[in-house]
């Protein structure tokens, strides 16, 4: 079978020939894989390259079928649809045991599929059972493969709520991938009122302009316009989410953060050389207490709920008209090159199309 493999020490990617993986273990599952999203974590790694970075199968946005299982795996069945996690826990480490598995001591980002361990970008994949997530009948694979993007947002999402108010509160969300709109239409879902998402790509800002949930979506000029006459710690945003993570983000839209508000770094590159936080000035942190956080995956819990959440999505906005375009695995340039030029929100491969 094949498989898309990348050289994260090069920033290359090329289509290899690999053995269809066997069980081995006794809580090993296989999965029939059928889509792959690309995330812009696997663009970043052929854009930055990392010398220490490994050589592996790419991909951990993840929808299947259960093909088999280990002797000890007796909660699934063959055919049961499945979304795999990138991540996994241990269950016992003091994060795990704080809710907090998303920094596991001793699986996290060190196991994360497609990062440092083989992904799922191929035909076939074997994960333990802890990483395999049961999905409703009637949630169609291509739209499922949308949870686990959705979950690393959903995660930075309850963090940020429990301190803000939808009627009140004002929410800038940069950027208009899956990941931008995904965090839109959660805060609209929990009521939110005040909401603004800036994004250059005109295709992106009409994908989510789409819905006609009253957000408002505008290029980054009318919003730079707006707060020429502004001063952004007293008419600025009190949650701000950057799904871009570069330097010029952050020098532009932390000086919008309001008095008390908070400003979440999500979208990132962390192998570009220029990327600091010269721009955010200790003084102000402390003088109008505004609050910097990082987020990371997400835990069990959030992405069984994010898959309950998409689900309830789709039934309401039919999530298929943000405009997901599907490659097959030999067309990966071409699906890479239409996410890295922005004229699409999100970007999968196909696998095993001959399955219904």
């Amino acid at each position: 079978m094949k498989a898309l493999v990348i050289d994260q020490s090069k920033g290359t990617l090329s289509l290899n020939e690999v053995k269809k993986p066997e069980i081995t273990e006794q809580n090993d599952v296989l999965v029939k894989v059928r889509y792959v999203g690309i995330c812009g974590t696997d663009v970043g790694m052929l854009d930055h390259k990392n010398k220490s970075g490994t050589i592996c199968t790419l991909g951990h946005e993840i929808t299947g079928l259960v093909e088999d299982f280990g002797e000890a795996v007796h909660d699934l069945k063959v055919g049961d649809p499945v979304c795999v996690s990138a991540g996994m826990v241990c269950g016992y480490c003091s994060f795990c045991t704080a809710d907090k598995g998303n920094l596991c001591d001793n699986e996290g980002v060190s196991t994360l599929l497609g990062i440092s361990i083989d992904g799922g970008m191929t035909d076939y994949i074997v994960v333990n059972r802890k990483r395999v997530f049961l999905l409703p009948p009637q949630l169609p694979l291509k739209i499922a493969a949308l949870s686990d993007p959705l979950a690393t947002v959903f995660h930075p999402f309850k963090l940020a709520v429990t301190s803000l108010d939808p009627e009140k509160s004002n929410a800038l969300l940069i950027g208009c991938g899956w990941a931008g709109i995904g965090m839109s239409l959660l805060l609209h879902r929990k009521g939110f009122k005040k909401i603004t998402v800036v994004q250059r790509s005109k295709p992106r800002r009409d994908a989510l302009l789409g819905f006609d949930l009253g957000i408002r979506v505008i290029h980054p000029d009318a919003l730079r316009e707006e707060f020429k006459a502004k001063n952004g710690r007293i008419k600025g945003f009190d949650f701000i989410f950057d799904t871009v993570g570069n330097r010029e983000s952050l020098k532009e839209y932390f000086p919008l953060t309001r008095k008390g508000g908070q400003f979440y770094v999500f979208g990132i590159n962390t192998g570009d050389p220029s990327l600091c936080l010269d721009a955010v000035d200790p003084v102000e942190i402390i003088w109008h207490e505004i609050s910097i956080s990082g987020t990371i995956a997400y835990t069990p819990k959030e992405l069984t709920k994010s898959i309950k959440e998409l689900d309830e999505m789709h039934k309401s906005f039919d999530l298929s008209k943000i405009g997901i375009n599907v490659y097959s695995i030999e067309r990966y340039e071409e699906g890479f090159a239409a996410l890295q030029n922005k004229t699409v929100v999100k970007a999968m491969f196909e696998f095993n199309a001959e399955t219904n």
